[in-house]
């Protein structure tokens, strides 16, 4: 197909001219506004000027028609001809496809020249390019439509029947109570996960991929503070119920002493490990541990959304996405949480992120208030998970965990007690 498409062009204009309402009321020129349609979409100068004329009359609520058109265009031939070339508004939408499909062609063709040109520069950095590019085609294959209070409505009515229903309307976590009292991680939002360092968050996260694989929710892991095998070797603890110590040490603890593993063990957590491999290649399921931009991180979190429809992009080790810009560490965090907030908005996901937190007593319980280090620059976010190892009355020992949710949409979020299995290193909820 061509890049330069002037018959189409020509059909849009001439059916938009022409004026007629369609049956349900609507002119062919709302039709062409709500598919998208602007003056990039014309290569014609001519053309372009005569559909800004048209929008422009539509807008100041004055008749589109030859005479007006033309006035405005200060060519009342061009007018004449775009009529000549359209008798009827019938094919409008046929039109539109066309001059929609040459305008991306010729983006695409666009950034193709941009990407050449940038590439032979000496000091290109390749990373950043293709950054670029990803977010460049993201927006080219974006459809932008104003949503109607009828299908805002009939969401609300959707949500509605799936939380009569025991469906959360966030994403749902493994500890099915609290998850439904809070609603799942909140969608098109960033979820910071924080608490003191060493104590558990990196494990609670493995638990939620191991649980959104099991439930066919499509999720991509980035470990940027670890390795992606290690994240996986917990996610397979949780569900083979083995431990990831006993893998990584090749010895089990055996009444209270730690013995070298033999044969029979060995053969035996390989299997399970086999089997966790294979369970989990055929489930919507991606993980990444290479380090990053946050703009780099950005394009390939849209990347996973528009090739694999991710609902999730569970980010482990907030401080350590690469910096690209801001003058201070402040500025710098700063502005990878915005735009981290900005992707999770931009494909309605959930983004939860393990952030790092400092200058808190060991024996004082975490609040929002109190966040100090890299949580600091979500203070905004609309849902906080603290994960409490000290401080509260229902943490009776090493093993018992209190998760707490923050600044909810509605209430003021909640709390769960977790057990941790010191084997497995996974949670379960305690319910009062």
């Amino acid at each position: 197909m061509s890049i330069y498409n002037q018959e189409a062009e020509q059909g849009v204009l001439g059916a938009c001219l022409i004026g007629t309402k369609t049956s349900k009321g609507v002119a062919p020129l709302d039709i062409a506004l709500d598919a998208g349609c602007d003056s990039t979409w014309f290569q014609s100068g001519a053309n372009k000027l005569a559909w800004e004329a048209m929008v422009r009359l539509h807008t100041e609520g004055k008749p589109v028609d030859m005479l007006s058109v033309g006035e405005a265009i200060n060519d009342f031939s061009k007018a004449e001809a775009l009529m000549d070339a359209c008798a009827t508004a019938t094919n409008l939408e046929y039109y539109l496809d066309l001059a929609d499909k040459a305008q991306k062609l010729r983006k695409l063709d666009m950034l193709g020249r941009d990407l050449c040109a940038k590439s032979t520069s000496d000091d290109v950095d390749v990373g950043q390019l293709i950054a670029e590019a990803s977010q460049n085609l993201t927006d080219l294959n974006a459809t932008k439509e104003a949503v109607s209070v009828e299908t805002a409505m009939n969401d609300n009515i959707t949500v509605l029947n799936n939380a009569a229903d025991g469906i959360v309307a966030g994403v749902p976590l493994p500890w099915e109570s609290f998850s439904n009292h809070i609603g799942g991680l909140q969608r098109a939002s960033v979820c910071p996960i924080v608490g003191r360092d060493g104590k558990g968050k990196s494990g609670a996260v493995c638990q939620m991929l191991d649980f959104w694989a099991g439930e066919g929710i499509p999720a991509v892991s980035f470990s940027m503070e670890d390795v992606a095998r290690r994240t996986l070797l917990r996610m397979a603890g949780c569900r083979e119920w083995f431990s990831a110590r006993e893998v990584e040490s090749g010895k089990v603890c055996w009444d209270g002493r730690w013995q070298t593993i033999d044969n029979v063990k060995r053969h035996a957590l390989e299997q399970k490990l086999v089997k966790y491999r294979d369970w989990l290649m055929n489930r919507p399921f991606w993980i990444d541990d290479n380090k990053y931009t946050v703009e780099q991180l950005c394009s390939k979190i849209r990347h996973y959304h528009r090739v694999y429809g991710i609902q999730v992009a569970a980010i482990d080790g907030f401080k350590d996405i690469v910096h690209s810009k801001g003058e201070s560490e402040t500025a710098k965090e700063k502005h990878i949480a915005q735009e981290l907030f900005k992707v999770a908005k931009d494909l309605d996901i959930s983004i939860p992120v393990v952030s790092h937190i400092t200058k808190i007593m060991d024996d004082v319980p975490i609040t929002k208030e109190n966040i100090k280090g890299s949580g600091t620059q979500f203070q905004g976010a609309r849902q906080v998970l603290i994960f409490q190892d000290a401080g509260v009355p229902q943490i009776t020992d090493d093993h018992t965990f209190v998760m707490s949710c923050t600044k909810n949409n509605y209430g003021s979020g909640g709390s769960v007690v977790l057990r941790r299995d010191e084997h497995v290193l996974s949670y379960s909820e305690i319910r009062g």
